[in-house]
């Protein structure tokens, strides 16, 4: 009989402690992922939403804004344009009321060839046709640049009949003014006057209320003033100054 072979028993031992650990690292691992996955899954739809809520804003938005800054430009173009108004006023307000005097601006020596010699023009000259051509009101004045004569007051080149200065001192275009100014601003007639033989144009006495010469005497440019002297019932420009200025001085004294 053959021997009895030995029997051999092998046994191999774990450590309890590493197949727990592995194990709670395996869990960590596998909820960490899930933990990740839902956070990527979030943040996608986050992402997403944000870009369709961007893509709607850039959708919307332009046409908004557009007309939001079309209104707010209109709006301080209009807020400037009243305050430079209510500025312009105020300032000739000012210098109207107060009566601001500069220094006056005289004017230099006229060139020789550019100062029409004044022709002083006899009664006798004076024809129906031209008296007939008398302008009464501005609807009545034709604009010629070529045949026309111009307005000292209104500096309107017409084809009506104007006045004529009878003072030999008087120069250029200063003594003629066409119907509506005449009458407006001083109350006088031209047909009366071109069959006066001494009469002379306002700047020639003194009285002139035209832009140029008021600020040759250091006065600010009255600007239609007509309306407001008829609300104050004056028939013409010149009365209404000369009150105007004499009230002024009535209260100085006092």
């Amino acid at each position: 009989p053959q021997p009895a072979r030995p029997f051999q028993l092998r046994v191999v031992l774990r450590a309890a402690g590493l197949n727990s650990h592995s194990s709670d690292e395996e869990d960590a691992n596998v909820q960490t992922k899930k933990i990740t996955k839902k956070h990527l899954k979030i943040q996608k739809e986050k992402h997403v939403t944000f870009e369709e809520k961007e893509k709607t804003e850039m959708h919307f938005s332009p046409q908004k804004s557009e007309a939001d800054d079309e209104e707010e430009s209109f709006l301080d173009k209009r807020e400037q344009n009243i305050k430079a108004n209510k500025a312009m006023v105020k300032k000739k307000v000012y210098q109207y009321e107060l009566n601001v005097r500069r220094a006056p601006q005289r004017r230099g020596a006229p060139r020789p060839n550019q100062t029409k010699p004044h022709v002083v023009r006899p009664v006798e000259d004076i024809t129906e046709e031209e008296l007939e051509l008398v302008a009464d009101n501005m609807t009545e004045k034709v604009y010629n640049k070529v045949s026309g004569s111009t307005c000292h007051q209104c500096r309107q080149k017409t084809i009506d009949t104007k006045t004529c200065c009878r003072n030999e001192d008087c120069r250029g275009i200063q003594g003629q003014f066409c119907g509506p100014c005449l009458r407006n601003r001083y109350g006088e007639d031209v047909k009366k006057a071109l069959l006066n033989r001494e009469w002379q144009c306002p700047p020639c006495r003194g009285i002139c209320n035209c832009s140029f010469c008021r600020q040759r005497e250091g006065r600010c440019p009255t600007g239609i003033l007509f309306p407001l002297a008829q609300y104050h019932g004056f028939s013409d420009v010149h009365s209404y100054l000369t009150r105007y200025y004499q009230m002024k001085n009535e209260a100085r004294t006092e």
